[in-house]
C-alpha cells in the first residue's frame, strides 16, 4: 500500500493525493453504477473524467459527463451530487 495516499473518507471510495504545494489538492473518486457522492467545496473545482459516465446535479441544474471530459465547477454551486451511471473514476482538483 502506498503510504503517501490518504483515504479521504471511510464511507466513500475517494482518495486524496498529497502534493508538494498548498495551492491545490488532487482527489481520486471511484464509483459503481447507481452510487452517489456529495461534493462540497468553497472553491473552484475541476473534475476530470478518466473512465465511465456520471451525472452531476446542483441546485436546479444538472449535466452528464463521460470519459475524456473535464468540467470546471464554480465555487458558487456549493454542493454538487455526483452520480455514477457507468462504472468509472474521475479526479477532482481543488483549492484546500
Amino acid at each position: 500500500t502506498d503510504k503517501s495516499v490518504v483515504k479521504f473518507s471511510p464511507s466513500a471510495p475517494s482518495f486524496v493525493y498529497p502534493v508538494q504545494t498548498r495551492e491545490f489538492r488532487l482527489q481520486k473518486i471511484e464509483l459503481k453504477p447507481g452510487r452517489k457522492q456529495q461534493d462540497k467545496s468553497d472553491s473552484v473545482r475541476v473534475l476530470m473524467i478518466v473512465s465511465g459516465k456520471f451525472k452531476l446535479k446542483w441546485g436546479r441544474g444538472k449535466m452528464s459527463a463521460a470519459q475524456g471530459q473535464a468540467i470546471l465547477v464554480p465555487a458558487s454551486l456549493g454542493v454538487v451530487e455526483i452520480e455514477c451511471l457507468e462504472a468509472g473514476e474521475c479526479y477532482k482538483a481543488d483549492v484546500p
